[in-house]
C-alpha cells in the first residue's frame, strides 16, 4: 500500500471493536512473516526520516509480544566506546516514584488505572539529559482516521538505558564494600603505629539524638532514636575519621575509629600495667621497711640484742 497524503497521512488504520465476551479476539492489522531456510521475512517493516520528533510507529496502550525484544547492540555500529563511570553516585540522585497515570484528564493516551512504578522525566532529564525526549501524541482519531482532538506534547524516558547504569552501580557498590574489607599486608605502604589513641578517645563525645525531619526531606532519615557522634566533633579529634558526601554533608567513618579504640585499650592496659608494677613495688618496699621496724624494736627492747650488732 502506498499513501501519499499530505493533509492527513494515514498509511494503515486497524480498528479491532467488539462487545461480549469474544474469545476469538478482535485484531485491527494482522501481518504473518514466514521463512524457511536463511531468508529475513519482516511482517511489517516500517522506517522513519525527516525533522524535529521521528518515530517508525506510535502505539496507544500495551504492546504485546511473545519472542520478546531485541535492541541493536552490536559493536560494529558503536564508536567513541567509553566506559561509564561514577554510576553510584549518579544512580543515588534517582529518585523512583510509585504514581497512577491521568485517566480523566488524558483519556486519549489510553492509559491504565493500575499503580505505576518509575521516574519522573523532568527530574531524570536533570541528572541523564540523554535519556529523556520530546514527544508528541498524534491526537484521538475516529474510526476513519479524522482528527478528534489536539496533539499533546510530552517528555518520554529510555528506560533500557538506565540498565548499563545500573549495572555500573552494582559493580561500583560491591567494589566499594570489598574496599572496606580489604586490609592485606602486601597492598599497604608507610605503615605506622598509631599513638595517642587514649587521648583521642577521651576527647570524643558519645550521645544519643534523632533525625531533624525538617532537613533535607529527599534523604528519607527515620523517627528512631540512635546512638554515636556528631561529625564536626570527630572532625576536630581527627580529620581522617570523617568525609563529606556529595551534598556536603559529613559522615562519621565508624570503620575507622574501631583500630584507635583497640590502640587505645592497649595504652590504658600498658598504663596499668605500670600501675600494678609500681604498686607491687611500693608493696615491697613497705613490706622491707615493717620488716626493719620490726628489728628496731626488739632491737631496743633489750629482748634479741645481738639483732642490733
Amino acid at each position: 500500500m502506498f499513501v501519499n497524503n499530505h493533509a492527513n497521512p494515514t498509511g494503515v488504520i486497524g480498528i479491532a471493536s467488539g462487545s461480549g465476551n469474544n474469545l476469538g479476539g478482535y485484531t485491527g492489522t494482522y501481518t504473518h512473516a514466514g521463512a524457511t531456510n536463511t531468508t529475513f521475512n519482516y511482517g511489517i517493516h516500517s522506517t522513519a526520516n525527516g525533522d524535529g520528533i521521528i518515530r517508525a510507529g506510535y502505539f496507544d496502550g500495551w504492546i504485546e509480544t511473545t519472542a520478546g525484544s531485541v535492541i541493536t547492540s552490536d559493536q560494529q555500529f558503536k564508536v567513541d566506546v567509553t566506559p561509564i563511570t561514577s554510576a553510584l553516585s549518579t544512580v543515588s540522585k534517582l529518585m523512583p516514584k510509585t504514581y497512577f497515570m491521568d485517566t480523566v484528564n488524558y483519556s486519549q493516551f489510553s492509559f491504565g488505572k493500575e499503580r505505576q512504578y518509575g521516574f519522573i522525566a523532568q527530574e531524570v532529564e536533570t541528572i541523564l539529559p540523554e535519556l529523556v525526549h520530546e514527544s508528541i501524541h498524534p491526537g484521538k482519531r475516529d474510526s476513519l482516521g479524522n482528527l478528534e482532538g489536539e496533539a499533546t506534547n510530552y517528555k518520554t524516558l529510555n528506560y533500557t538505558g538506565l540498565i548499563p547504569i545500573n549495572t555500573k552501580a552494582i559493580i561500583e557498590l560491591n567494589q566499594k564494600i570489598d574496599k572496606a574489607t580489604l586490609s592485606d599486608v602486601s597492598l599497604k605502604t608507610n605503615i605506622n603505629d598509631l599513638s595517642n589513641s587514649l587521648e583521642k578517645v577521651l576527647e570524643m563525645r558519645g550521645v544519643s539524638y534523632k533525625w531533624n525531619q525538617l532537613i533535607s526531606p529527599q534523604l528519607e532519615l527515620d523517627s528512631a532514636e540512635h546512638i554515636g557522634f556528631i561529625a564536626q566533633e570527630i572532625a576536630n579529634v581527627d580529620t581522617r575519621l570523617v568525609f563529606k558526601d556529595n551534598e556536603n554533608n559529613f559522615h562519621v567513618d565508624y570503620d575507622k575509629i574501631i583500630p584507635i579504640l583497640t590502640e587505645a585499650i592497649q595504652e590504658l592496659n600498658t598504663k596499668v600495667d605500670d600501675k600494678d608494677n609500681l604498686i607491687d613495688s611500693l608493696k615491697n618496699q613497705i613490706n622491707n621497711l615493717n620488716d626493719r621496724l620490726t628489728q628496731l624494736e626488739n632491737c631496743l627492747s633489750g629482748i634479741l640484742p645481738f639483732l642490733c650488732q
